[in-house]
């Protein structure tokens, strides 16, 4: 998955194990680590979804097996 500066992109966040019982506080963290910023995390338990502006340099990942269906959003 690319991900390029400036753009907005929204993602459904699967947790298994012990990570289910994380806050999306923790899982926000997580995201703004990557360098997205204005961050938002709704949901609970196992099943999440994560919105945020990636601000890092334009960069080629590897997503986690727990992220999944991430959508750049061309309406913001």
């Amino acid at each position: 998955m690319q991900f390029v500066r400036g753009k907005t992109y929204e993602a459904d966040v699967h947790l298994t194990g012990m990570d289910q019982f994380a806050t999306n506080s923790m899982v926000l963290k997580k995201f703004a680590e990557l360098g997205f910023q204005n961050i938002s995390v709704s949901g609970s338990g196992k099943q999440r979804q994560a919105r945020g502006t990636y601000m890092g340099q334009t960069v080629d990942v590897a997503l986690p097996e727990s992220i999944k269906n991430v959508n750049e959003l061309t309406h913001v």
